[in-house]
């Protein structure tokens, strides 16, 4: 997530900001080497217990099992609907719950209530895995109906996106949580966890506090677009 947010800001931020292209090369084999190291450390037991011992190919099987899986997942799961007609059927009252955010509702969904169990005949995964397709583990959890209802949440956060995205302060960082979550929808829902819920209220928390803490009304400085142009610590920016 922070690398998304970073990425947003440094490309649609500051004026003139580009990638060159000699450095493309060096900065993809040093991201793999930080990323071998942390998964090295991370799951080092795990991997030798499957019978891989060099860090360069846990690394590779890391990157296959989970953008792999979620993919194997949602084509298995439409595949079992299309052909074998599987059903994936809910109660009625508790489709919409999929709206509500997951610290708000009354019973966490673990275990059983995750419906992986639903696809798992359809589909062959590691067990140990939790976050397996965003379309699988809500029509599994929620039935069709609660798959048509978190076009709600995205929608909403495309809404987000659209308006934060024009504000110019520390307010531009909820884009970049909202593109974050859109960029894991292949692999789970974010948009009512409660990670997701708290980054957004947290940022307007603060916007607001530095608003009151500054005095009203509070300017702050925009990004350096060329005329040192200042904006409402609350207010987006114009788009003209």
């Amino acid at each position: 997530m922070a690398v998304m947010v970073l990425l947003y800001l440094l490309v649609t931020r500051p004026v003139g900001f580009r990638i060159r292209k000699r450095w493309i090369l060096p900065g993809a084999a040093a991201v793999f080497g930080l990323l071998t190291l942390l998964n090295y450390t991370r799951n080092a037991r795990y991997y030798e217990a499957a019978g891989v011992s060099d860090p360069v190919s846990m690394s590779i099987v890391q990157a296959l099992t989970y953008l792999g899986t979620p993919f194997q997942v949602a084509l298995g799961t439409a595949n079992a609907i299309h052909f074998r007609g599987a059903t994936f059927s809910q109660p009625p009252d508790e489709w919409w719950t999929v709206l509500v955010p997951t610290f708000f509702r009354s019973e966490p969904r673990t275990g059983d209530a995750t419906g992986t169990n639903r696809y798992s005949q359809f589909v062959d995964y590691n067990a140990s895995l939790t976050t397996n397709s965003a379309f699988a583990d809500t029509l599994a959890t929620f039935g069709p109906w609660g798959l048509v209802a978190s076009l709600v949440l995205i929608a909403s956060a495309a809404l987000l996106f659209g308006h934060f995205a024009q504000y110019g302060n520390g307010l531009a960082l909820i884009p970049g949580v909202v593109l974050y979550g859109m960029a894991e929808y292949w692999r789970i829902l974010l948009f009512s966890q409660g990670i997701f819920v708290y980054l957004v209220i947290a940022t307007l928390i603060a916007a607001c506090a530095v608003a009151a803490f500054r005095g009203t009304p509070n300017r702050l400085r925009e990004p350096d677009l060329g005329g040192g142009k200042l904006m409402d610590a609350v207010s987006p920016r114009s788009l003209s």
